[in-house]
């Protein structure tokens, strides 16, 4: 594999993908400030041909938000999330939640009271989203929103709402820092969980992106179960985001070894959006090994 052979998959993906995966893809190089203004020109062509698609449109804003120049250029593509948002009749409302709390753009009309009253209401990942959403609130907060999401954990795993599992456990990854006491209690479930494994896949990776600085000694074991997903070649993306974001050099050697099989387009089981992930992560963990 050549040095950069990664980073020129993510700039050629970013042209040959559509829809969601190009937006991956874009993120990624975004977040490494790499090819800004090339991602930008792409995504305001996909903005003039995709503006009215529902889903896409979100993302592809999502995006926009994120290379914008200006307060005012950033609030543009904002405002029409919170627009889609607050039509309760859009389709792709949950799109829309949900990428505002990734933007950390507080929504209207979530309030303390609501949040309080949330562990009594019927619980969707809708309302999950919400509930991220309103760390951003200066009114709730982020000790607040976390603290509830470890409740609905406990409630989802105790009712066993599998479906409900990996949406607060994704949450998570957005709400840090943990307090040992709070991140023990994810670390528990997922060792502990006996389900579906794509839900097994997505805590351990969660458990692993979470840990506080003075716990990063217990985190072998969840490390040793989490890779094991290499051999097996399922739920590489769980994978692949806990070693872009906490990987080192092992995980380095891990992914090098195996990039030429992941990359390869010509194989009947190539996947763009674990190739991408893949990519993104060799590059993110060779920027931070030579920063340490």
């Amino acid at each position: 594999m050549r040095n950069d052979e990664p980073l020129s998959d993510l700039r050629s993906l970013l042209h040959t993908e559509k829809e969601w995966i190009k937006v991956h893809v874009a993120e990624f190089l975004i977040w490494e400030n790499e090819y800004t203004d090339e991602v930008k020109n792409v995504f305001l062509e996909e903005e003039r041909q995709f503006r009215n698609t529902p889903k896409y449109r979100i993302g592809i804003w999502r995006v926009l938000a994120q290379v914008a120049q200006t307060k005012q250029e950033r609030w543009k593509w904002e405002n029409k999330i919170v627009e889609v948002y607050s039509n309760p009749t859009s389709p792709d409302r949950p799109h829309a939640i949900e990428t505002l709390a990734k933007l950390k753009h507080a929504a209207p009309g979530i309030s303390p009271d609501w949040v309080r009253q949330i562990k009594d209401s019927v619980i969707d990942p809708f309302a999950i989203y919400r509930l991220w959403n309103a760390a951003y609130n200066q009114e709730v907060g982020m000790d607040s929103v976390r603290a509830t999401c470890i409740s609905l954990l406990a409630t989802s795993i105790r009712e066993e709402r599998d479906e409900l599992i990996p949406v607060i456990s994704y949450v998570f990854r957005y709400l840090k820092p943990f307090e040992i006491a709070d991140w023990d209690k994810i670390k528990t479930v997922a060792m502990g969980f006996q389900g579906d494994e794509s839900v097994y896949a997505n805590l351990l990776a969660t458990a692993w992106l979470t840990v506080p600085d003075s716990a990063v000694g217990e985190l072998q074991p969840i490390k040793n179960r989490l890779t094991v997903f290499l051999d097996e070649k399922i739920h590489l993306l769980q994978v692949f985001s806990a070693f872009a974001e906490k990987g080192g050099a092992n995980e380095l050697n891990q992914l090098i070894r195996i990039y030429t099989e992941i990359s390869d387009r010509n194989l009947q089981e190539y996947d763009a959006d674990v190739h991408a992930m893949a990519a993104y992560a060799i590059v993110k963990i060779k920027g931070r090994l030579i920063n340490d």
